[in-house]
Formats: C-alpha cells, sequence, structure tokens
C-alpha cells in the first residue's frame, strides 16, 4: 500500500526536493498519514503488504516493471522516468521484477528499530533520504 499511495501523492514537478511546494519530509508525512490504514500512528507490514496486492495486477505475487508502469501511466502519466528510477530503487535483488521479499526489505528499511512497527519519524527519515538520492540521480527533475 505504501506503494501506490507513494506513486499516487507526488505530482508531476520540476524540482524534486519541492514537488508541489511540499519538501520531501512534507510529502513523507503525507503519505505515511495516508498509508497509515487504521490511523494508529505506526505502520505494520500488513499494511505494506496491502500495497503489493494492489499493484500486482495478475496475482502472480510479482509485479513487472510494465505492471508497475502501468499503474504510474494511469495516475501520473508525467512521472513515468522519475518513477521508473524507483522501481529500481525497490528491485533489491535487481531480478526486474518485485517480489513479496522486496517489499518485505523495504519495509525493514524503514524499520530501524526491527521491531515491526514504523513509526512516523523513522517513516519520514527514511522517504526523506530516498527523495535525496533520486535527486542526486538526476538533479533538477523528479
Amino acid at each position: 500500500m505504501l506503494l501506490i499511495i507513494f506513486l499516487t501523492l507526488i505530482p508531476a514537478c520540476i524540482g524534486f526536493s519541492q514537488c508541489g511546494g511540499l519538501s520531501p519530509g512534507e510529502m513523507a508525512h503525507r503519505l505515511f498519514q495516508d498509508a497509515d490504514r487504521d490511523h494508529d500512528g505506526h505502520l505494520a507490514l500488513a499494511e505494506m503488504l496491502f500495497l503489493f496486492q494492489a499493484f500486482d495486477q495478475n496475482d502472480d505475487g510479482r509485479i513487472t516493471r510494465q505492471e508497475f508502469l502501468h499503474h504510474v501511466r494511469q495516475t501520473e502519466p508525467d512521472m513515468v522516468q522519475w518513477y521508473d528510477k524507483l522501481y529500481n530503487t525497490f528491485d533489491m535483488d535487481g531480478d526486474h521484477n518485485l517480489d513479496l521479499h522486496d517489499y518485505i526489505h523495504l519495509y525493514m528499511e524503514t524499520d530501524p528499530r526491527n521491531d515491526n512497527t514504523v513509526t512516523e519519524a523513522a517513516f519520514i527519515g527514511y522517504w526523506t533520504v530516498l527523495y535525496q538520492a533520486l535527486l542526486d540521480m538526476q538533479p533538477g527533475s523528479c
């Protein structure tokens, strides 16, 4: 679920650090608020896995780049190039598919205490670093 929300919240923009006039931290805050489905102030692994199921269009247990970018074209057509880079970031094992283990790894990346709960502060910290890393890869564009 986090990934879908992430993909649909980031508007088309020129400067990545100021997408829609929001800082990376503000964007991450909005993302967290929408991803926290039960509104308990923490993200559980189940909330992350909801994202995976929503993106897996043919329900085969993996998200191909084609499935991923198809969704992006439907929701943020001006951002396909940027999301293509994001896909590469999420494909932890480099097999050109987003599998359940990639999503679990992503979740673990946002859970620095390793307690199976992601606080808003940890979430914002992770996404802010990711935003900046992607900006550094291609300055001046999302």
